[in-house]
């Protein structure tokens, strides 16, 4: 399963150092960041951080938002470099271990990402007053998609339970969970936290699927009605046509389940080779 994976919207506020006459023009270059962030002007919001990192190399928040202003151009590797700034400057703040471990975890250096989250962890963990308590169980949720995809499966178990005793309502770790769980052969304890995530995230299309997914083994009628209701969502959706078609066979409907899995492989011509099969005994009389 795929999960899509981002940094926290939320600017860090860290600790800046900043002296002399430089105090004023770096704090002015970073606010009128924040404000061309704000206004979704990426280009003029960088080009402010960057004023305000030369005004101040020691300027954590500026590295930070700047490192989020990367990510939105696409710039992994610029994001990483900045994050692992905000870490060396503000290594008392869980989010700057915390943004930069989704980023490996995105490009699949798990380890690292690991070992991020451990310590943004250790950081939250430590904390008695007030703190993100969506980073911490965003932290111990990546975690577990981290030691998931790397087949630990009890460790991302863990890890899921931990975060929703954190934030109950995190459809996240329950479409984590449910993943494992499908992975365990669970499907209907796939099912059922597909279902919470679900209430918590409607219209979500990626858990809608994982949902369809389990229940194929589990109910087909209703995995039907998933993979249609994905379809009305997202039309364009190729992988949802092939699978419903599939299960159309199995329903007898061979007309319906014909043109579902020709409509699949217009969409994405690379199902063709898996599909073209299913599609010939739909096609027979």
């Amino acid at each position: 399963m795929n999960f899509a994976i981002r940094p926290l919207s939320a600017i860090l506020f860290l600790a800046a150092v900043l002296s002399g006459q430089s105090v004023g023009k770096a704090v002015d270059a970073y606010n009128k960041g924040l404000e061309f962030q704000e206004k979704g002007d990426t280009v003029n919001a960088g080009k402010a951080y960057d004023q305000a990192i030369a005004l101040n190399p020691k300027f954590a928040e500026a590295y930070n938002n700047r490192a989020n202003i990367r990510l939105l151009n696409g710039d992994s590797a610029g994001a990483l470099a900045d994050f692992s700034k905000v870490v060396e400057l503000s290594p008392k703040n869980p989010l700057g271990f915390y943004n930069r471990g989704n980023i490996y975890l995105d490009r699949g250096e798990y380890d690292p990402a690991i070992a991020d989250y451990t310590k943004a962890l250790e950081i939250l963990n430590g904390l008695t007053n007030m703190y993100d308590k969506r980073a911490h169980a965003m932290s111990y949720n990546n975690r577990g998609n981290a030691l998931a995809a790397k087949d630990d499966l009890k460790g991302a178990m863990a890890d899921f339970n931990r975060a929703l005793e954190v934030m109950p309502n995190g459809y996240e770790a329950f479409t984590g969970r449910g993943s494992v769980k499908e992975r365990m052969k669970d499907y209907s304890g796939a099912v059922a936290d597909y279902t919470q995530a679900l209430q918590l995230s409607p219209k979500n299309t990626l858990i809608l699927m994982n949902r369809a997914g389990a229940l194929e083994e589990v109910d087909k009628i209703a995995s039907i009605a998933d993979y249609t209701g994905v379809i009305e969502l997202e039309p364009e959706n190729a992988q949802a046509y092939a699978r419903r078609g599939v299960l159309l066979i199995d329903r007898g409907k061979l007309a319906e389940a014909a043109a579902d899995l020709q409509k699949a492989m217009i969409l994405d011509p690379s199902l063709k080779s898996d599909y073209e099969p299913w599609l010939k005994k739909a096609l027979k009389k």
